[in-house]
């Protein structure tokens, strides 16, 4: 038996065990390890999630209250989920120190705002690699089934990746068609990657957070923004521009993550109701973003909103590729470096999404 089959082994047991399935064996009598299963079974939990979203009616906002509601149902009222969004106990980036200090169990968050504490992770941001929620699903999925993710460890259980659209570049007043055209506009960004990537093609990277966003667009603060189509219509910010390239860049992609403690404090059989509607919520979550990108985002942006939909010439596409794909070579280059598997996560991208 391998060492990887016995703790799989000891922890179905476990689930089973808390489900009455196998009998409970112990020094205790029958009707002693009876009443102790049954008071294990019948014991509640709150657990608390924070995340910078907004609670508005983004795709992102509804999945995770549709998911919470999935395991409230389907364990019987027995685990809860109380959510805490847009930051209220403590900015996004600071999301590891909430789960080490203990101030939230869960953590909902992108790989882009967390910087240097999901550094392989953070591949699904880089320009023209994975571009739509599937191969994004498939590359971050196989790095962790080889265990080629190092900021999943000891303090962090990984509950669920949630994919989401690809982000496009949305413009106030300036139609770009070309690398000219981007030449000198400020265009928000969220991350480094995507930093670089408005810096390569001449334009100016601009940091706003989200909360101020809409002002910043409606006052000319900066000319544009990059983010996915699915945050950018159900928060009301096609009121600030009038144009969008469709022009997909990355499929970045949000996680949610537990702390070890709160994860040892759940008896077997929570812990599986947990995982199970998590794996049934991913899925529906790559069915909706690969399905909803046009009919629930970009056709009511054009035919509602009035916002002209643009694209660039399979001539001009090829440049911008070409001119950004240094970006993820130097990536791999510096995790490389620190012993991180930076090469071989390119290398993956590159193969499921088809990127250069």
């Amino acid at each position: 038996m391998s060492g990887k089959t016995l703790p799989r082994l000891l922890f179905m047991a476990c689930v089973l065990l808390a489900l009455g399935v196998l009998p409970v064996v112990s020094g205790c009598s029958g009707d002693e390890a009876e009443k102790t299963t049954t008071v294990a079974a019948e014991e509640s939990f709150t657990l608390r999630l924070a995340t910078g979203e907004p609670e508005t009616e983004g795709a992102v906002t509804r999945d995770i209250k549709e998911w919470a509601a999935d395991i409230e149902t389907a364990s019987n009222g027995r685990l809860k989920l109380e959510i805490f969004w847009g930051g209220a106990l403590g900015d996004v980036k600071d999301s590891m120190s909430l789960l080490q200090s203990g101030t939230t169990d869960m953590i909902l968050a992108g790989y882009a705002q967390l910087g240097d504490a999901m550094p392989v992770s953070d591949v699904v941001s880089l320009p023209y690699l994975v571009t739509n929620p599937i191969d994004a699903g498939t590359l971050m999925n196989s790095m962790y089934a080889d265990g080629l993710l190092p900021e999943y460890s000891d303090a962090l259980k990984l509950i669920m990746f949630r994919p989401q659209d690809p982000v496009m570049l949305f413009l106030r007043d300036k139609k770009v068609s070309s690398l000219e055209d981007l030449e000198g506009l400020k265009i928000r960004v969220n991350s480094e990657n995507f930093a670089n990537f408005v810096e390569t093609l001449g334009g100016v990277p601009t940091y706003v957070v989200h909360t101020d966003l809409f002002q910043a667009l409606q006052t000319g603060v900066v000319d544009g923004c990059i983010t996915s189509p699915g945050f950018f219509y159900p928060v009301g910010l096609a009121e600030t521009c009038s144009y969008v390239l469709v022009e997909p860049i990355a499929s970045p992609m949000n996680f949610v993550g537990m702390s070890n403690t709160a994860w040892n404090g759940l008896p077997a059989d929570l812990r599986l109701v947990l995982m199970e509607q998590s794996d049934r919520r991913y899925w529906t979550n790559v069915y909706r973003e690969t399905t909803r990108l046009w009919n629930d985002y970009l056709i009511p942006l054009e035919e509602e909103e009035g916002m002209e939909l643009i694209y660039l010439s399979p001539e001009e596409h090829a440049r911008w590729v070409e001119a950004t794909t240094f970006l993820a070579d130097d990536w791999a280059a510096e995790l490389d470096s620190q012993g991180l598997a930076g090469s071989d996560a390119v290398q993956r991208a590159r193969a499921i999404g088809g990127g250069m």
